[in-house]
Parts: structure tokens; sequence; C-alpha cells
């Protein structure tokens, strides 16, 4: 892993849904719900945490 590309990272949060990148935390966020026992009826799905990229 390098140095952030902030220049990179702008122009990618401009084409996201949300228009913004994510950051660990967001994907955290996520992890801890799926270990969670709120979540113990999900299952065989895919789950994208990306903001909304996949979704155009």
């Amino acid at each position: 892993m390098g140095r952030p590309d902030m220049d990179g990272n702008a122009a990618c949060g401009k084409v996201i849904a949300l228009g913004k990148t994510g950051d660990p935390d967001d994907m955290a966020r996520v992890i801890r719900f799926l270990a969670d026992d709120a979540s113990s009826f999900i299952n065989g799905v895919v789950l994208p945490v990306d903001g909304g990229w996949t979704s155009f």
C-alpha cells in the first residue's frame, strides 16, 4: 500500500451514488452488523458495500 491518491478518491467519489468514497469505518459497521445476532436471518447474499457504485 502506498500513499492515498486524494485526487483519485475525489474523482471516484463524484461517480458514486452517495457522492463520496467509503472509509474503513463504513466497512467495519457492516462487519459488526453481520457478526451481530441482528443479522441472524441473513444468509447466502452478496452484500456490496460500495456506496451505490454497483447500482449504476
